[in-house]
């Protein structure tokens, strides 16, 4: 049984290697070749095609303002160049700027929804930051009772697990403002604070 296996496994070999040779020398051939790159681009992935395009003016940098071009391929920045440029001279110019964009680490709200209020609110807060240039953020809470925060956390969670619209910023995560901080120290917190307790957390 073991010789019957064998024997049929080397004549599938053999098999496989004649039609590797014959794939090799037919897309060789002139006149088979435009046929076998059809057949071949079957097995083939289709790629989605990226957009790229060029913008020009005047770009920050890590190591100052350049003027010149920004190459995006997609959603990603590919290329960067130009000549070095001092902040006055940009100040002084009519140009386009280009800056990386914002992350703020402190949101309560913003176009008149605050993130407590729950709802759909994170979602409008997100649309209205990223249309003032901030890409990402903390969605930040406020000292307040533990079943109102844990609405709040959960309303983040679902928002998190969500696909995210190109018109919204980006949620990082979230800046649990209180309620474990210094009663004495609430500034314009409510007065809700409580001890920490690891459990909780």
């Amino acid at each position: 049984a073991d010789h019957a296996l064998m024997s049929t496994f080397g004549h599938w070999q053999t098999i496989l290697l004649v039609i590797c040779i014959a794939w090799v020398l037919l897309g060789n051939i002139p006149w088979t070749k435009p046929y076998m790159e059809k057949l071949t681009g079957m097995f083939k992935k289709e790629k989605k095609e990226q957009t790229m395009f060029n913008l020009t003016g005047d770009i920050l940098t890590p190591t100052g303002w350049l003027q010149g071009s920004m190459t995006i391929s997609g959603t990603q920045v590919t290329q960067i160049s130009g000549t070095p440029i001092s902040e006055e001279q940009v100040m002084g110019r009519d140009e386009p700027k280009f800056i990386p964009g914002f992350i703020d680490l402190h949101v309560h709200g913003g176009a008149g929804v605050d993130l407590m209020s729950g709802g759909d609110s994170l979602a409008h807060i997100a649309r209205h930051q990223i249309k003032h240039g901030t890409t990402s953020f903390l969605a930040t809470s406020m000292t307040a009772p533990l079943p109102e925060l844990e609405r709040v956390l959960t309303g983040i969670k679902q928002h998190l697990s969500q696909t995210i619209d190109k018109d919204q910023a980006e949620v990082l995560g979230v800046h649990l403002e209180g309620p474990y901080i210094n009663p004495g120290r609430l500034g314009a917190q409510p007065a809700w604070t409580r001890d920490i307790v690891l459990t909780e957390i």
